[in-house]
């Protein structure tokens, strides 16, 4: 899945990828004597061109590591299970007692193992656990993963299908029946169900009104409502991809609160951005 408005498009790929921030560049041309791939095109006071089909070939971007500014940088990282480990015990003194572990992505479950393995260790050291998803993924691994979290928040982008695969690339079938399966599962956690209001995809009467009354056949009873917003537009310029979604605004906040009547007027708890009650 790949949703055209995606904030953080660095984990859309399981692969490691190069950013590169234009205006740190210095046009030392360094970094391509260091490419072995010849991905990196630099000419004297220049900026550097980037082969991104060649560039997808490495896997040690020795050209990130002597960039003198910084303006080549590798997303992502291998995260061992000892440092998984080291982490928690670093960070676990700062929670309140209503802290954890929040697995988000990118799709978490696009590592099924390790985040099985990961949320296992977290219940026997008795912390808290969230996961972040669209639900996107084979029926058995998302039911054996959800058994184990805490709170589990699904998007929902739209319930029209041929809309759904317009702006992610994917049917939303699959979802739906991970959603179906989930309310006959004996899942004992709190499940909020969001969208990402997108003006003009899914911001309409019909649409909220679908997902109102899916959410009511699956007995699902809180959504949380994530306005549209473009701070991940950098991001796609610096992975050299194309961001679709520029020039799209945040829906308006009379429009915001006419969604959240809306929901409230079916018995379902709505929420805005980062209000919602834990």
């Amino acid at each position: 899945m790949q949703c055209n408005w995606c904030a953080n498009p660095e984990g859309i790929s399981p692969q490691f990828s190069l950013f590169y921030r234009e205006k740190k560049c210095c046009s030392c041309g360094i970094c391509a004597k260091f490419c072995k791939f010849g991905a990196i095109a630099a000419r004297s006071h220049e900026k550097i061109k980037i082969n991104r089909n060649l560039c997808a070939k490495c896997e040690i971007f020795q050209c990130a590591q002597v960039c003198p500014n910084e303006a080549l940088s590798v997303c992502g990282k291998t995260l061992t299970f000892p440092k998984f480990d080291r982490i928690i015990h670093r960070d676990r003194q700062y929670w309140d007692r209503k802290g954890g572990v929040t697995f988000s992505g990118g799709e978490p479950l696009f590592q099924k193992q390790f985040l099985e393995d990961a949320l296992k260790f977290l219940i026997e050291k008795s912390v808290h656990v969230a996961l972040e998803t669209s639900a996107f993924s084979k029926k058995q691994d998302f039911l054996e993963i959800v058994k184990l979290v805490d709170f589990l928040f699904i998007d929902i982008k739209n319930i029209d299908n041929d809309k759904h695969i317009e702006q992610t690339g994917v049917s939303n079938q699959i979802i739906f029946e991970n959603l179906s399966s989930l309310s006959k599962s004996d899942f004992k956690g709190r499940a909020i169900v969001r969208i990402p209001l997108i003006a003009g995809f899914n911001d309409d009467e019909i649409c909220i009104d679908q997902v109102a009354g899916l959410m009511t056949n699956l007995g699902m009873e809180e959504i949380n409502l994530l306005p549209y917003h473009s701070f991940g537009e950098t991001k796609w310029a610096h992975l050299g991809l194309n961001y679709k979604c520029s020039g799209t605004v945040s829906p308006g906040s009379e429009v915001i609160e006419r969604i959240k009547r809306h929901f409230e007027e079916k018995k379902i708890r709505c929420y805005i951005g980062s209000e919602t009650d834990f």
